[in-house]
């Protein structure tokens, strides 16, 4: 049987009738792996703890992702993480069922709802992983309503423009970007290629000033082994979005005290730590990944050398 809100009961099916009554919060760039091993998953511990009530809708930065936004539709967003490994010392292997996706939209012929959701005054974060070449410039021309420009940064700088013109300068029309891009200064790189769309396409000098005060594009760095299921523990359903995930993860963010009211982590016991400055952590990261991948290679005493 595949995975779907019917095949439902007892806390499952209770998790998903709350999940089901909050309204889209997040839009979510990205339909892969990752996210929805990591801050989907988040987000749905956020949302059970009572935190955020908020949920996601997913769309696909390019035409290569449209079966997995097909199966989120197929599944009602509704997906497995299994946590495999150690944690403190000891084995650990259970499941969870995730419920904070609640719409998934293929970018490639359902471009004008996502353009419609940018509007939406309870959408308050736009979240996205794309690999570190999604976030690049490249010249596109001024999109349409209909067909979403090729690369992820022009449609979020689309997205933006839409929510400025329909929004304004209200408050209800702040927005919170959150890359999850492996790539250094994630948030400040995203901006100013943003800004340059905005320059390609002759947009206002309005929106230039909007962009800047009614937008917070944070830096983050990341962290967690996320891969694909692979058959444990046993599930009692057919999931196509399965994903297995390591007990450990790292979310550092670089943003203000509006993301930390929005997404109060730790507060619920969530390793998220939002920081002034977050190379500390990337740079215990690379020490820990690097140190290890080189001892593997080289051997312990070559490895202590080089950090």
């Amino acid at each position: 049987m595949r995975l779907h809100a019917g095949a439902l009961d007892g806390e499952a099916r209770a998790s998903f009738e709350r999940a089901r009554a909050m309204p889209i919060r997040v839009i979510q760039i990205g339909e892969g792996i990752f996210l929805r091993g990591f801050v989907d998953w988040l987000v749905h511990r956020l949302n059970e703890s009572g935190a955020f009530q908020g949920r996601i809708a997913v769309v696909n930065p390019r035409p290569s992702g449209t079966h997995h936004i097909h199966q989120f539709q197929e599944q009602e967003g509704l997906y497995t993480v299994t946590v495999r490994g150690l944690q403190d010392g000891n084995p650990v292997e259970h499941a969870e069922l995730v419920t904070s996706v609640a719409r998934a939209f293929d970018s490639t012929c359902e471009w004008s709802q996502v353009l419609q959701l940018a509007r939406d005054p309870h959408v308050e974060i736009a979240l996205s992983n794309t690999t570190e070449l999604g976030v690049r410039y490249e010249p596109v021309p001024r999109p349409s309503s209909e067909a979403p420009p090729a690369t992820y940064p022009a449609k979020l700088a689309q997205c933006l423009y839409e929510r400025y013109r329909a929004l304004g300068w209200q408050e209800a029309g702040r927005m919170v970007v959150v890359p999850c891009e492996l790539i250094d200064d994630n948030g400040q790189q995203l901006r100013s290629i943003v800004e340059r769309h905005a320059a390609d396409w002759g947009l206002e000098d309005d929106f230039y000033r909007w962009l800047r005060d009614r937008v917070e594009f944070c830096d983050t760095l990341v962290d967690r082994i996320v891969t694909p299921y692979a058959g444990h523990p046993p599930l009692p359903y057919e999931d196509a979005l399965a994903v297995t995930v390591e007990p450990y993860y790292l979310f550092a963010i670089r943003g203000s005290e509006r993301l930390k009211a929005l997404w109060p982590f730790a507060e619920v016991g969530l390793n998220v730590h939002y920081a002034d400055d977050i190379r500390d952590f990337r740079l215990q990261k690379l020490r820990a990944l690097n140190g290890t991948h080189t001892a593997l290679s080289r051997g312990p005493v070559e490895a202590i050398a080089s950090l």
